[in-house]
């Protein structure tokens, strides 16, 4: 059996944080944007522990900018 190599890695991320990671949605990224996130999670001094904790940040800055910038 051959396994095709892919450029994408799923990353778990949590919808609802009050329901303790029972409601999860899977998402692609790019294998270098992983790899780049993996470089921030070895700066220790940033204080995220995992990817999905780095991109959850990531995504409600997101968010916020965004509605912010609505207003």
């Amino acid at each position: 059996m051959v396994l095709a190599k892919s450029k994408y890695l799923l990353i778990p991320v949590c919808v609802n944080s009050d329901t303790l990671m029972t409601n999860y949605i899977t998402i692609k990224l790019p294998k270098n944007l992983v790899e780049q996130i993996d470089e921030v999670l070895e700066q220790k001094n940033l204080g995220y522990t995992s990817r999905a904790e780095l991109v959850k940040d990531a995504v409600r800055n997101f968010l916020a900018t965004t509605k912010q910038n609505k207003n």
